[in-house]
């Protein structure tokens, strides 16, 4: 069963897999090497973004076998020795969907594991209650293992699981205690069961023991929300050596509990991503965890580190992962969601998982306006919608890797308009990724283990997601770095859509900056100014990236981007003669000026164009001198020469009113025009 959890922490809400009626090309047949190993020069990733329409993939009305036969995680996705794919449909009751592709996939109606049927043991220590199965990983196409969130309440021990608590969560909920266990399969996927190894199948138990405790004894889940664990493990992927996910992992220091006097909730005192790997996929013993810098430690780790997404230098309120690894830019890319209403999917990458060092989580384009679920309809992603990459065209059987063109999944989320969660469905969406042509470091690096920290950049203006036109200030500052003293900044570089731009003015005054982060070299003149025109850029959604470098003898990059949206400013024309609403006739002279544009320096005029009551008469003549305009206009390309000519004939005219318009065409790489009328009468 799923649930809705509410995190006890400024991070907000927390959904993780367990909450269900209360509101939670294709390659031939070969073994394949999956691991990550040499490839072409790698590049930045630039920007990914939507470029499709949303398809549905598994249809509750048509492919549901069973109430509880819901995508209910992260999507992942396996390939068979004879190249036969398969689309995991997770939840306790796990179903698959199979075809020769991700894009031609049907229902498989027979069952791939029953939790109810080969799990719900009542005793804790044996953690085999519910599981879900978070992706198969095999080195043959025959044998394959998995990791699983596995969930086990403390409540079976009271016996009490369906009584009402205090905070309106259910008993499962509020005693549940996540571990992560290890499966396999003989049958490439068709049926699955513990991976049982020296007696023991568990991967990582940090759960509260509740067997024997106080908390167990006062009951305390009646009263309040104290789950904590490991949950919502990756899929797997192969560094060199080693296998790793990333899990998400809370901790609570059940020691603060007081019962007696009312206190019932364990505070929560480590919670965010923690990476795990091991270098035996097959073995369920002998996992680590990772404890900072590029050290690992066997479980049971006492020192687990974690790390959330961030946007200069702030944690965000992030979701459960997704990994994945883009071959081109050879980074390991983590995607994810946040709590709280409806959003955008977001990404962040690293070089290594060995070493990590995360860049700052940037939106994929196009994802907070999609209609995720026309039932509601909902626009954008919740946590409930568990985004995961799938690319079709990963080699291997993992589909672990992915590049230009992957696909993001997710399964909708009825509950959150009223609607029945047991009605859940999958769909997915083309994505694009767009490289740089160069290699750059991570933007504003955090939750970094090796020994070089990168530069920390913010961007002020324009902001994340606004609306701009003309020429635009881009400015923020730029230290070396967030974290300790470094170098100067020698450098500020600004990129659209991964092309440079230009270099900014850096060294104006940020005593702000400085206040926060004493010490760091240049200060107080941290800031830089750039003036972006936008006049070339096309209309509709482009990425702004400034990149800074320190001094350090061997210099180190930091970026940071900002998605816009460039709204054009069209040419602004004026007609001189003749008036509004004066009386022509014979030959009559059309004049004026038109440049582009009046709010901001734009590009050259390319044409003048004339028109009576919507049908072309001619051409003017344009480039007469204007000193006047310009004068009020100063910097517009063309000037003093902006004004037009035309004489019209209107002997071909009836008599009557007529509108006389003029249309000025730029000369953008998509170009604008902007226009005037007047009504005159023959």
């Amino acid at each position: 069963m799923k649930r809705y959890l509410i995190l006890a922490l400024v991070v907000g809400f927390v959904l993780l897999p367990g909450f269900i009626v209360l509101g939670r090309s294709q390659v031939s047949a070969q073994t394949v090497n999956d691991e990550v190993t040499s490839h072409p020069r790698p590049k930045r990733i630039a920007q990914i973004k939507i470029t499709g329409e949303p398809v549905i993939v598994f249809d509750h009305t048509t492919d549901q076998q069973q109430p509880l036969n819901i995508p209910d995680e992260q999507i992942t996705a396996w390939r068979e020795a004879d190249g036969t794919v398969n689309l995991m449909i997770p939840h306790y009751e796990a179903y698959r969907m199979r075809g020769p592709d991700l894009l031609h996939l049907t229902i498989d109606p027979n069952e791939i594991y029953s939790s109810t049927q080969r799990g719900s043991q009542i005793t804790e220590n044996l953690y085999n209650y519910h599981h879900w199965l978070s992706g198969p990983y095999s080195l043959d196409g025959r044998t394959f293992y998995s990791l699983a969130h596995s969930e086990w309440y403390a409540c079976l021990l009271n016996g009490d699981c369906d009584q009402t608590t205090a905070n309106g969560l259910s008993a499962t909920s509020n005693s549940w205690a996540n571990t992560i266990n290890s499966f396999v399969s003989a049958d490439g996927g068709a049926s699955w069961q513990l991976n049982v190894v020296n007696n023991n199948h568990v991967v990582a138990q940090t759960a509260f023991y509740w067997t024997g405790s106080l908390a167990l004894a006062d009951k305390i889940y009646l009263q309040a929300l104290n789950h904590s664990g490991m949950f919502q493990p990756t899929r797997v992927i192969k560094e060199e050596r080693y296998y790793y996910a990333v899990s998400y992992y809370i901790h609570r220091n059940f020691s603060q509990i007081d019962p007696a006097n009312g206190v019932y909730q364990a505070p929560i005192d480590k919670t965010g991503y923690a990476l795990i790997r091991t270098h035996d996929i097959t073995n369920p013993n002998g996992w680590q965890a990772w404890i900072g810098g590029g050290n690992y430690q066997s479980f049971p780790a006492q020192n687990i580190a974690v790390f959330l997404p961030q946007q200069n230098g702030s944690n965000l309120n992030a979701a459960p992962p997704q990994l994945v690894f883009d071959t081109n830019a050879q980074r390991y890319i983590l995607i994810h969601t946040l709590y709280g209403g409806t959003n955008a999917v977001y990404y962040m990458t690293t070089k290594s998982l060995a070493i990590p060092c995360w860049s700052q989580s940037t939106p994929i384009l196009g994802t907070a306006q999609l209609i995720t679920d026309p039932g509601g309809p909902v626009q954008g992603f919740n946590d409930a919608n568990y985004p995961s990459i799938v690319d079709n065209s990963s080699s291997g059987f993992n589909f672990e890797f992915t590049g230009v063109n992957p696909l993001l999944f997710w399964s909708t989320f009825p509950a959150q308009y009223g609607g029945n969660n047991l009605g859940r469905n999958l769909y997915r969406v083309q994505l694009s990724v767009t490289y740089d042509n160069e290699e750059e470091e991570q933007a504003n690096a955090h939750a970094c283990g090796g020994s070089a920290i990168l530069p920390t950049v913010n961007i002020d203006t324009p902001s994340q997601g606004s609306t701009i036109s003309g020429t635009v200030t881009v400015s923020g500052w730029a230290i070396d770095n967030s974290y300790a003293v470094g170098t100067a900044i020698s450098s500020v570089q600004v990129k659209v859509d991964g092309t440079i731009v230009g270099t900014a003015t850096y060294g104006i005054s940020r005593p702000d900056v400085c206040a926060v982060y004493p010490g760091r070299p240049g200060c107080p003149n941290v800031g830089y100014s750039f003036s972006l025109n936008t006049s070339s850029l096309s209309s509709g959604t482009h990425t702004i990236t400034v990149t800074a470098t320190d001094s350090d003898g061997t210099p180190d990059m930091g970026s940071t981007s900002v998605a816009v949206t460039v709204q054009a400013t069209p040419p602004t024309v004026y007609i001189d003669t003749p008036s509004q609403g004066s009386t022509v006739s014979g030959t009559v002279t059309i004049s004026g000026w038109a440049i582009d544009n009046s709010s901001a320096v734009g590009t050259a005029i390319s044409s003048v164009q004339v028109k009576v009551d919507g049908t072309i008469v001619g051409t003017a003549t344009y480039g007469i001198s204007r000193p006047d305009v310009c004068a009020v206009y100063p910097g517009r390309p063309g000037c003093p020469n902006v004004g037009y000519s035309f004489s019209l004939n209107t002997s071909s005219l009836s008599s009557g009113t007529h509108t006389i318009t003029v249309t000025a065409t730029d000369s953008d790489a998509t170009p604008d025009t902007g226009s005037a009328s007047v009504s005159t009468t023959k």
